[in-house]
């Protein structure tokens, strides 16, 4: 796939699910409809915020490092922007249940960089 083409296709997905989020906060509560409204809140949360996230990645590991192949900007980027939802995502199930605090997002923090550190050096 041309890497215009897929930059674009996370592009778009990330508009996608950012208006569906914004849709299910409008028309659905995610606090009175919890069988429904909760997950697909924290479904399209989790894809806005990751292509988002990689979008955002890509550009800057795009800046930092012009000599790096595309496929590796990419892969990179995507990893670490699904790892970086994983902690938003845990965060806000974290606040549901009201148990969040500035320790226990550290701490998923402090997770997602172990496990970011192992598979980059598994490259």
């Amino acid at each position: 796939m041309n890497p215009n083409k897929y930059i674009y296709s996370i592009a778009i997905a990330a508009i996608i699910s950012w208006i569906g989020w914004t849709l299910i906060l409008i028309k659905i509560n995610p606090e009175s409809h919890i069988a429904i409204g909760l997950p697909l809140f924290l479904l399209t949360l989790f894809i806005a915020s990751s292509s988002t996230l990689t979008l955002i990645g890509y550009y800057l590991r795009s800046w930092l490092y012009k000599d790096e192949e595309f496929h590796i900007k990419i892969n990179t980027s995507f990893r670490q922007g699904i790892l970086l939802s994983l902690v938003i995502i845990f965060c806000t199930i974290f606040e549901i249940l009201k148990v969040l605090n500035w320790l226990s997002a550290i701490i998923l923090l402090f997770i997602a960089l172990l496990i970011e550190f192992y598979l980059a050096s598994k490259e």
